[in-house]
């Protein structure tokens, strides 16, 4: 949501001395066998495919289906509660999968088993919405965790392959956002939230069309096993990684407001269901540019500098969201999502990859999904009575509050880094 450099080139990591890039340089021999051709497609052509179909998923539940659950008689905490399972089930799910994935070397065929039960869970709830005309509130909450429990640790594992096969993450990454912002405008003009069951069952086949990808990707990881829990530790012993993950929790706790709460602003000021769709894809238009030149960008100016520089962009994002009441203007000003979520989380992952290299990627990225689930979590939960209670511009004002808390936390993320150019000469 691109055209690559060969497949063999090396992964462009950053390195923190001359030694690791050596390894690195060596892994990525061994990580050859990921990019031969499978049945059907080339691997970085499968990966983009399933950035696609699983991003576009998520271009249809994030605008659309908080309004759907709405409809279907959920307010409040109800609304909250099941809105929150998603993230509330990323609290565990990626850092264990992400342990198992580095234990045993798995990558698409976790991934396929992953997608399998997301799918399943969607699935149950669109013939729920079909069969029934009260959805139970116990019912709903078995098919929103079903869907929920496994979903963020197949897109994190993505992330994890992109990183091993891509020179570049951020053009990868791209193709996510670009089924994202398609199938969010898509929904806006073909898919009214308050029907009873087609938003479910689009959800639906885009989350089977996912599973279908994840099988022409490698279904093992060409590096070895790795003691994965003695991996975390060893993170989480690191003091700029533990700054890290405190930042990601405050940017998403602020994020999930806009996640959650931004289509019911809309509507409440009157926007039409073309505009409500063309505020989520002109703000994933601008992610899309952004994400093209994040990682060079990342790698000359700093992954610390950049993601301090995007939370604060953030700040003033939330500050403006939280007095705008002209359509028009909101429009205008969408195309800020691609500093405040695009380079937000190149550069993320940038400091992430600085202070893992090339040692456990998966049982990293799943502490880190993992504290990024912990603050949306809180926040999910929080929003929707907050949003019925204070009403949109008391949100989105305490949004930007903790974006500034998180601008404050990537400070201490800022510091020099030697260029890869330098370390491979």
């Amino acid at each position: 949501m691109r055209t690559l450099p060969p497949a063999s080139a090396a992964p462009t990591l950053i390195c923190r001395d001359a030694h690791s890039f050596e390894e690195m340089r060596l892994a990525s021999g061994r990580t050859a066998s990921h990019t031969r051709p499978v049945p059907f497609l080339p691997v970085p052509v499968a990966l983009r495919t399933y950035y696609f179909v699983t991003f576009g998923l998520m271009g249809l539940y994030l605008p659309y289906f908080p309004t759907w659950i709405r409809e279907r008689g959920f307010v409040g905490m109800e609304m909250g509660v099941l809105l929150a399972t998603l993230p509330f089930c990323q609290l565990l799910s990626p850092a264990l999968v992400g342990l198992l994935a580095d234990k045993f070397a798995l990558r698409g065929r976790m991934m396929t088993w992953c997608g399998v039960t997301t799918a399943l869970g969607m699935t149950l709830f669109a013939f729920s919405a079909t069969a029934l005309a009260v959805i139970p509130v116990f019912l709903a909450a078995v098919c929103m965790l079903t869907f929920a429990s496994l979903r963020a640790p197949a897109s994190g594992l993505a992330d994890v392959l992109a990183m091993e096969i891509a020179p570049d993450y951020g053009r990868m990454r791209l193709w996510g956002s670009l089924g994202f912002m398609c199938l969010a405008l898509a929904g806006g003009s073909f898919i009214d939230p308050t029907h009873p069951y087609v938003l479910p069952f689009a959800i639906c086949a885009f989350a089977w069309l996912s599973v279908g990808a994840s099988l022409l990707l490698p279904q093992n990881s060409a590096l070895p096993p790795r003691p994965a829990l003695t991996d975390a530790k060893d993170f989480l012993r690191q003091p700029a990684y533990r700054r890290l993950l405190i930042t990601m929790m405050l940017i998403f706790g602020g994020f999930s407001a806009y996640d959650l709460c931004a289509t019911l602003h809309l509507r409440k000021l009157g926007a039409t269901g073309i505009e409500t769709g063309l505020f989520w894809s002109i703000a994933t238009s601008a992610e899309v540019v952004l994400l093209i030149w994040a990682a060079r960008w990342s790698e000359r100016v700093g992954p610390g500098k950049l993601l301090t520089f995007a939370c604060a962009v953030g700040t003033l994002r939330w500050l403006f969201l939280s007095q705008a009441t002209d359509i028009d203007l909101i429009l205008l000003m969408q195309p800020v999502h691609g500093v405040s979520f695009g380079l937000m989380w190149v550069s993320a992952i940038g400091a992430l990859k600085r202070e893992v290299g090339n040692k456990g990627t998966a049982t990293a990225q799943g502490v880190f999904a993992s504290a990024i689930a912990f603050g949306a979590t809180i926040g999910v939960t929080t929003w929707g009575p907050f949003y019925d209670t204070y009403g949109s511009e008391n949100l989105f004002l305490a949004a930007a509050t903790l974006s500034g808390l998180a601008t404050l936390s990537a400070t201490r993320l800022i510091r020099l880094t030697t260029p890869l150019r330098a370390l491979a000469g």
